[in-house]
């Protein structure tokens, strides 16, 4: 067996009647990947350099989250939206919030809690990188969404 990386398209299975969930939709096991968001040759801002890879959620209303792609040339006024935790690809991220700043290299992470305004600064120029968001509508406790911590303990690289 090669490894995942080396394999070559999958033909479609058609000779049984296994579909998506609305029967309409299949899916792939071919490789999906994105490229590296493009960097921005006008001013753009963290937010404004958003993209919106995928979503994730219950129903049109349930609880959920949204992975999105990012690339920014200037920095960010400020922004107090959602639960974000923030992954570097590339360029460190000054994010200051109302209690510090914190310095955010690539290969790190910051987690910005709901509710929490921040201002992202970007200390050596152009940055991109993955924004995972939870979704902004209550549970059925009538709690929001928010990034729970593992019971099992942390391991670094």
């Amino acid at each position: 067996m090669r490894p995942s990386a080396m394999h070559g398209a999958y033909p479609p299975y058609t000779d049984n009647a296994m579909r998506g969930g609305d029967g309409k939709q299949t899916s792939t096991h071919n490789r999906l990947r994105w490229n590296p968001a493009a960097q921005p040759e006008t001013p753009v801002d963290f937010v404004d350099g958003l993209v919106t890879c995928a979503v994730i959620r219950e129903a049109a209303t349930g609880p959920g989250s949204a992975v999105d792609l990012y690339s920014a040339n200037c920095a960010m006024v400020f922004s107090g939206d959602g639960e974000l935790l923030i992954v570097p690809e590339t360029g460190p991220l000054q994010v200051v919030v109302e209690m510090d700043a914190l310095r955010v290299a690539p290969r790190h992470f910051a987690l910005i809690p709901r509710g929490i305004r921040f201002r992202l600064e970007l200390p050596d120029g152009p940055a991109r990188g993955y924004v995972c968001e939870a979704a902004d509508r209550l549970e059925r406790s009538g709690q929001p969404t928010r990034f729970r911590a593992s019971d099992r303990p942390f391991r670094g690289y």
